[in-house]
């Protein structure tokens, strides 16, 4: 039998290991879905924190920031379409230079 049968023999039988292993101890493995229950049970607490407005001020404050952010990078965005648009009309192309149509 060739040396990288073997390699693939033993992964298999790690893998293996590891699953049987698991399901005795009834804990999921890392990188299976569904993930730990403690965790999603504490993330749909601190949603549900959030939606009835009882968060801690400095994560509203937090959500405010990053709203305002938001809303000046659509207005530099809205404001690069218009200046693009301009320049369409004017004849040039994107780096400036008179177009060629």
């Amino acid at each position: 039998m060739p040396w990288f049968a073997w390699i693939a023999i033993v992964a298999i039988l790690v893998w293996g290991g590891i699953t049987v292993l698991s399901m005795v101890t009834g804990k999921p493995l890392p990188w299976a879905e569904g993930g730990d229950p403690q965790e999603l049970d504490t993330l749909r607490k601190r949603v549900e924190a959030l939606e009835k407005g009882t968060a801690r001020p400095e994560l509203e404050q937090r959500v405010d920031r990053l709203e305002a952010r938001q809303d000046r990078r659509e207005a530099r965005d809205l404001e690069h379409a218009r200046w693009a648009r301009q320049a369409r009309e004017l004849g040039l192309d994107e780096g400036g230079e008179p177009g060629h149509g």
